[in-house]
């Protein structure tokens, strides 16, 4: 309802007779609502603005199972490889699942920290989220007779990184190995990569 003039008026002269802590107080009591809902949007357009400009959308989803890496390797599999390809770095990402332990002897120490990284394996190769496994030869069994892998030009069901692949260049002592799981629907990213780290047949 439209106040008359009279009382607007009245409202006027009283709000510039108060002191500034007193129209702080004013405003904060007769439009706290407003201020808070004002608050909440540039908050959520906020939050909104910078999810979608530092989202990075994944080229290729890559484990590394019963392989422990470092931080200057993960940035090898990654960042590199996107230059190397000639990708956008700002924008895209190898994504990675590290630290994965695979086994089907695992001690019981180790049983609760197998059974979490089978979880996860399964929850990603049935999301279409897991292309591309470095692994040991332990690793390698593990998901071979599950028949996870896919058949690669060789015949088998992985390719070898050796004392020149990139692994060896860091320092794994260990021969490597490398595989594609079967349902991954990025296989041309996938061979792209595979010989980026340096995969002999």
């Amino acid at each position: 309802m439209k106040l008359p003039d009279e009382e607007r008026a009245s409202h006027r002269a009283a709000f510039k007779s108060m002191s500034v802590p007193e129209k702080l107080d004013y405003v904060f009591s007769y439009y706290k609502l407003p201020l808070v809902l004002t608050l909440i949007a540039v908050v959520a357009l906020g939050s909104f603005a910078y999810y979608r400009l530092s989202r990075k959308e994944p080229v290729l989803y890559l484990a590394c199972a019963n392989v422990a890496i470092s931080d200057e390797v993960s940035a090898m599999l990654n960042g590199e490889y996107l230059a190397a390809t000639g990708q956008d770095r700002a924008h895209h990402e190898v994504y990675q699942y590290r630290d994965l332990y695979l086994s089907d002897h695992a001690s019981m120490a180790d049983h609760q920290y197998a059974y979490a990284s089978r979880i996860k394996l399964l929850a990603a190769i049935d999301s279409q989220r897991l292309d591309v496994v470095v692994m040991n030869e332990e690793a390698f069994q593990f998901l071979d007779s599950r028949d996870y892998l896919l058949v690669l030009d060789n015949g088998t069901t992985s390719y070898e990184l050796g004392s020149q692949s990139l692994f060896g260049a860091a320092g794994f002592a260990d021969t490597l190995r490398v595989g594609v799981i079967a349902n991954s629907p990025r296989l041309a990213e996938a061979k792209s990569f595979m010989e980026y780290i340096g995969a002999t047949h």
